[in-house]
């Protein structure tokens, strides 16, 4: 409850002793019902915002920064490439891309299926059932899906470069130069007589045509302000 916003330690004693509600579903529940309101220090606006926080808890908590997620990504990178060093594991997706908002990580993979879900649930990461082809999916305690696409190495560039960009990029990119297997990511540019169109920068087709704009690297950084002023005071 201490990630809502809007009640703190005193109104969650009063949450949980008074009211007796021990859940953030109870607590939704009990809002949808105005029963807040028969506590002191619950008004009408609290208990709407209370309500309106829940409900964008619920909904999103599946959902995160990316900022979040990248030590972990890295970190299964790491195990994988440690663990397999024959075969060619690589971040793809959202991530790779380096969305802002990330709902689950991807990779694409020449590890065998059940040599991956193997080492995997040996490192407590549950395997998600269903069918979700292409994609194998997993589990672990952070609740954060971590989805494979296991291929061959003739076929793994172009699975990559597939799963790496936009769906609107996609279609535009196959459109003016159809997919062929290639033994580096690379090549689809050189072929096209195109400079390489870095992961993050493939999001509008109209980059395909347009001389793409470098991207800012650490290195570029010289240095930084951090100041503060008496403006908002």
């Amino acid at each position: 409850m201490l990630n809502i916003k809007g009640i703190g330690p005193k109104k969650i004693n009063t949450i949980w002793k008074e009211m007796q509600i021990e859940s953030l579903g109870e607590l939704l529940y009990a809002c949808e019902e105005n029963r807040l309101l028969l506590y002191k220090g619950f008004g009408a606006k609290t208990q709407q915002n209370v309500q309106e926080a829940i409900e964008f808890y619920l909904s999103n908590r599946e959902s995160f920064l990316y900022a979040e997620v990248e030590a972990l990504a890295h970190q299964v990178q790491e195990m994988l490439t440690a663990a397999f060093p024959g075969q060619h594991t690589q971040h793809t997706g959202a991530f790779r891309r380096q969305l802002e908002i990330i709902e689950q990580l991807e990779w694409v993979t020449t590890i065998p299926e059940q040599e991956l879900t193997n080492y995997l649930v040996a490192h407590e990461i549950s395997k998600v059932e269903g069918d979700h082809k292409p994609w194998i999916r997993f589990k672990g305690n952070q609740q954060l899906t971590l989805s494979f696409i296991s291929t061959t190495t003739s076929h793994f560039a172009r699975q990559l470069f597939e799963t790496s960009c936009s769906t609107d990029f996609l279609e535009a990119w196959t459109t003016a130069y159809p997919l062929v297997d290639v033994e580096d990511e690379a090549l689809y540019f050189e072929k096209a007589s195109i400079a390489v169109i870095p992961s993050a920068r493939r999001e509008d087709p109209a980059v395909i045509i347009q001389p793409p704009i470098p991207l800012i690297q650490p290195s570029d950084i010289k240095g930084i302000i951090h100041a503060h002023s008496q403006w908002s005071d």
